[in-house]
This record gives C-alpha cells, structure tokens and sequence, in this order.
C-alpha cells in the first residue's frame, strides 16, 4: 500500500513521494552491526525532508515575508478599517457636495480619511504596510513587529514599500481633486 504524504501540496508530494516499502528496506539494510555506526541511517528521510521544505515550505515562507510585512489577520483588519474609513470619507464628501458647503476649500480636507482608507486598502492588498517598512520593521504575529535584519528582505520590501506609497498617494490625490472639483448642488 502507498501511503501519501500529509501536510504537503500534490505537486510536492508527487515530486517527493518514495514508497514505503523502499524506506523500510533501506532503513533495514543500512542497520549498522557496531554501535554507534549508523550516522546514515535516516538519509533518505533527511533528503525527503529537505526537499519537501525546498520545494514547497520555503517558496511559500518567502512569498509571506520577503514580499510583504503583515499576518493575514492584521491585513484583514486594515481591510475592515479601510472600507469604514472609506465609507467615512465618502459620506462626508457627498455631503458637502450635495449641501452646497461653502467655501468649496472645506473639501480640500477630505483627502485625510481618502488617505488612510486608501493606505489601509492597498495594504491589504499588497500584504504590506509602507510605514512599517520605512522604519525597518515587519509582523511576526499580529501586531507585533521585529526589526527587518535581512539586507535582501529590506531591498525588496523597501521596492515594494515605495510602490504602494506611490499608489496610495496617486488614489489619494484623484478621489480628493475629484470630490474637490465637483460643482456643488444643494438638495
């Protein structure tokens, strides 16, 4: 009988996968007779082991914190404070349009709850927030940080970081210059 392997995606374990009848065999031919000569004994489970992890662990480790900073669960929350943010935002600008507030400069401020909505979203999206980044820090658990060590990590975060800014500051400056522009109507 063939035993799958647990814990491993199918691409891995066909690639991985050696019958049990083979480790059995070469565990009991690789028995040594003297103790204390069997240093080689679990090689062929060591090897699985090593490239279980090489394969399938450590790409996905890498994608998880090389290319982003937050847990999913802190991505989730600035997901839900986004939207409310967002949602803020945007019933305070419909209502100065629609009010006929005057002066139209009292608008320019709505670009404070587009800015955190619009850093908070794309956050989530990217699994990276720019600010903790910039300061040279990453979550291992939610909330928690530790300081970025990694020189390569800290490159290719601190890429991505100048991205994200560079998007939250173009949504930000279109939803504020659009909500600005927008010729008031009084209902």
């Amino acid at each position: 009988r063939r035993r799958e392997p647990r814990d491993l995606s199918p691409a891995v374990a066909a690639r991985a996968h050696v019958p049990a009848q083979q480790h059995a065999g070469a565990a009991v031919a690789e028995r040594p007779v003297a103790h204390g000569a069997g240093a080689d004994m679990f090689h062929a489970q060591k090897e699985y082991c090593f490239r279980a992890m090489e394969q399938d662990a450590f790409p996905r480790f890498l994608r998880a914190k090389a290319f982003g900073n937050l847990t999913p669960v802190s991505a989730l929350v600035r997901l839900v404070a986004g939207l409310i943010v967002l949602w803020i935002g945007l019933a305070v600008g419909f209502s100065l349009i629609f009010l006929d507030v005057h002066p139209k400069s009292k608008r320019f401020f709505l670009f404070i709850p587009f800015a955190f909505a619009i850093l908070f979203l794309i956050s989530h999206q990217y699994e990276l927030d720019p600010l903790l980044v910039f300061f040279g820090q990453s979550e291992t658990t939610p909330f928690r940080t530790l300081t970025i060590r990694e020189p390569y990590v800290k490159k290719l975060l601190l890429g991505r970081a100048v991205w994200v800014s560079i998007l939250v500051a173009a949504c930000t400056t279109a939803l504020s210059l659009i909500f600005w522009a927008v010729p008031g109507h009084r209902l």
